[in-house]
């Protein structure tokens, strides 16, 4: 009878998958004679094993404001079964995806009013048999800084006859945030000078005469 002497699923893992065995019957005669045969065993893999990820807990770093599609992490999870069939997914958030590769990415931007860390959930699956792991992401929030005018002063001449309503200046603040630019006279206009708050990328605003 022939017998396993060692973990089988050992030689799979190592690509042994077949052994050709030369077998010989002898007699029990001191000048004794013998014949020969070959035995082909052909190692049958089972798909019995888990996916299983190189890490309990990944970890990532992403920026404040990053666009959607923003590279995060690569998750790697292997079967020794069948390598090529695991399928990566993602739970428990909506910022963040995962593709076939298991690469991480951003769902969204990152907006400044989001948490300061994500942590959530990715599997890796095959045949049913389902691996997790968990990833956390911390958010790198940007450094504000105070709008800065692109001169110290500004002076323009208006006539005293000067239609009211009409535009007299156009000045300009610069942010390096991403945050709107909003314009406001605090004191010296008499109410005889206005300002436009104006939002958005121009980061302008026009004097009036009332």
């Amino acid at each position: 009878m022939i017998r396993c002497k060692s973990d089988i699923q050992k030689t799979v893992i190592h690509n042994f998958r077949s052994y050709d065995l030369i077998i010989e019957a002898r007699d029990n005669y001191e000048d004794f004679y013998s014949s020969l045969f070959t035995l082909v065993v052909d190692i049958r893999n089972l798909d019995d094993n888990v996916p299983d990820f190189s890490e309990v807990m990944y970890t990532a770093q992403v920026t404040q404001g990053s666009p959607e599609d923003t590279f995060v992490k690569t998750v790697f999870a292997e079967d020794i079964d069948e390598p090529e069939r695991i399928s990566y997914g993602i739970r428990d958030t909506s910022v963040f995806k995962i593709d076939s590769a298991g690469v991480i990415r951003t769902a969204r931007s990152i907006d400044p009013q989001d948490d300061t860390d994500f942590t959530f959930t990715v599997t890796a699956s095959n045949q049913g048999k389902v691996a997790q792991a968990l990833v956390n992401v911390h958010v790198i929030a940007i450094p504000r800084s105070r709008p800065r005018f692109t001169k110290k002063s500004y002076s323009v001449f208006v006539p005293e006859n000067e239609e009211p309503g009409r535009s007299l200046f156009c000045m300009i603040a610069i942010s390096s945030s991403e945050e709107a630019v909003k314009y406001l006279i605090i004191t010296g206009s008499l109410g005889k000078i206005g300002i436009n708050q104006v939002s958005g990328k121009k980061r302008s605003c026009n004097f009036n005469k009332y």
